[in-house]
């Protein structure tokens, strides 16, 4: 299948701790059959694996981005709390 990238503002810019410092950025793909063809995926750097993606589909590629964006926002605070732990 083709990925499709869901323009510039794909790029979403997040550190992550000091020893894993890299940009993270959100792609939609096209990854299942019409009507909910397009998944989110969470990238760290030029890493070619996904860090983490979506469990299901949705029906656009604004869908799709505007939930990575939300799971990304997540994965950041989740990253943040346990960073300010003891």
């Amino acid at each position: 299948m083709t990925g499709l990238a869901i323009s510039a503002e794909s790029a979403h810019n997040g550190k992550m701790s000091k020893d894993r410092d890299a940009t993270l950025r959100v792609e939609v793909k096209v990854r299942e059959k019409p009507p909910n063809p397009f998944k989110w995926e969470i990238y760290r750097g030029n890493e070619p694996m996904w860090i983490e993606r979506a469990m299901h589909g949705y029906a656009t590629e604004r869908d799709a981005y505007d939930a990575g964006q939300a799971a990304l926002t997540r994965l950041l605070h989740h990253e943040a709390l346990n960073k300010s732990k003891p």
